[in-house]
């Protein structure tokens, strides 16, 4: 059913803060008859050799996926296994946590290769998509931890 907007309502940006408080009150309604809860966690992580932040990852875990969102290594340390230390760590905190799928975003010209090396398949190719390239949505499934 396509619904009309509302004459009377109008769109603005809103705070974080705001923002979060009205989805974690709204969301529940919405959910709870089906028994899902939204609880995401997000995971920062960072690879350093001594004080020198070498590279970091950025992931999400909701709904029992862990969402790798970004992973980078100073160009300096590409192919030195810090990407490889960061990629086991952001899966062995999805395995605590009770994940049984990770799923990522990579790019044509990025590392494809790293992510199928640690187990990585293609689900899907979103072809001109963001910059015109094609983007390819990659997942693994897991065991869980225990």
């Amino acid at each position: 059913m396509n619904e009309d907007a509302r004459s009377d309502v109008t769109v603005s940006d809103w705070n974080p803060t705001e923002l979060e408080a009205f989805m974690a009150f709204e969301w529940p309604p919405h959910d709870t008859p089906l028994g899902i809860r939204w609880d995401a966690r997000e995971v920062l992580l960072v690879a350093k050799a001594g004080d020198e932040a070498l590279g970091a990852a950025r992931g999400v875990l909701v709904g029992g996926v862990g969402e790798l969102k970004q992973l980078l290594v100073k160009k300096a340390q590409a192919r030195a296994g810090v990407g490889s230390s960061l990629m086991t760590e952001f899966e062995r905190r999805c395995r605590t946590a009770g994940c049984h799928k990770l799923r990522l975003e990579t790019a044509d010209y990025q590392a494809r290769p790293f992510y199928e090396r640690h187990g990585f398949v293609c689900a899907a190719t979103l072809e001109n998509d963001r910059f015109g390239r094609a983007l390819f949505v990659m997942e693994k499934m897991l065991r869980r931890a225990g």
